[in-house]
């Protein structure tokens, strides 16, 4: 299973979930854990790739929550690929 699928399970797992901030820490650790930062930033972001919409909220918060602890993204691509999804 390549990290592509494996970020997009550990988010399917909770998606449904109002997680507290303390749950929301360790599923962010636990999507950290599994590579280096540029494969986690592309993994998160091929799921705002996908037409299955199912995990686009969950995943976009998760950008969020990365960007506030410092994690960085590509500006360009990311707000043009945020912005395709919010126009959908």
């Amino acid at each position: 299973m390549d990290i592509n699928e494996k970020i997009k399970n550990i988010i399917l797992e909770v998606y449904k979930d109002d997680l507290s901030e303390e749950e929301t820490k360790v599923v962010m650790n636990r999507i950290l854990s599994l590579g280096e930062w540029e494969e986690i930033r592309n993994g998160l972001l091929n799921i705002l790739y996908d037409n299955d919409q199912t995990l686009w909220d969950q995943t976009i918060n998760y950008i969020y929550y990365f960007q506030n602890k410092g994690y960085k993204y590509e500006d360009a691509k990311t707000i043009a690929l945020l912005h395709n999804c919010l126009m959908l």
